[in-house]
């Protein structure tokens, strides 16, 4: 697998989205309520976008394309928004879809020292 630490970020991300918007539906539908469909429906378009993005970019950094690359990026800038921990991630991504950082996930070897 390439840029292993990538994919699994974009992985868990998609998985916490996917959970947490199982839960808001789940209690929604629990409360009941003329508008509660609407609700579900509203909540699960919302929830797409974010899992569908990390879900594509999970399989594309593990097959090792080139366009992963990119949508990581576009990724890590809009967590970058989400204070605190998403900027934390958001950095994260940001690092690893760096040149040097992208070629060493991508060849298994280790970025070559700073100095």
């Amino acid at each position: 697998m390439l840029n292993t630490a990538l994919a699994r970020v974009h992985m868990v991300m998609a998985a916490l989205y996917f959970v947490v918007c199982a839960g808001i539906v789940l209690k929604v539908l629990h409360t009941g309520g003329k508008a509660q469909m609407e609700a579900v429906i509203i909540l699960t378009l919302i929830f797409a976008l974010p899992v569908g993005l990390h879900a594509l970019a999970f399989a594309g950094v593990r097959q090792g394309k080139s366009w992963a690359r990119g949508l990581s990026r576009a990724v890590g800038i809009l967590l970058l928004l989400s204070i605190p921990i998403g900027t934390i991630i958001g950095i994260f991504i940001l690092r690893r879809t760096r040149g040097a950082d992208w070629e060493a996930g991508a060849t298994g070897t280790s970025p070559p020292a700073r100095s």
